[in-house]
């Protein structure tokens, strides 16, 4: 039987970081994480219900990657 790999996506978790999320996929078992980057179109001028990557986040969401091993 084919083993298959989990992801787990932004939404499920909205109130966490992009980081936050990272460690919460790697210990639920989960090998890849789908962080929101910008701002779904339609909804300019309104901030967002989540946190965004950015690239001041982008080192601490690399490092979690890292440590994790989450993809």
């Amino acid at each position: 039987m084919m083993e298959r790999e989990l992801g787990l996506h932004h939404i499920t978790a909205m109130e966490a970081s992009p980081a936050e999320l990272v460690g919460i996929a790697a210990e639920a078992g989960c090998q890849h994480v789908c962080v929101f980057t910008h701002v779904p179109p339609g909804k300019p001028g309104k901030p967002p219900a989540f946190p965004l990557i950015t690239r001041e986040s982008l080192p601490e969401v690399r490092a979690a990657l890292d440590r994790t091993g989450v993809a």
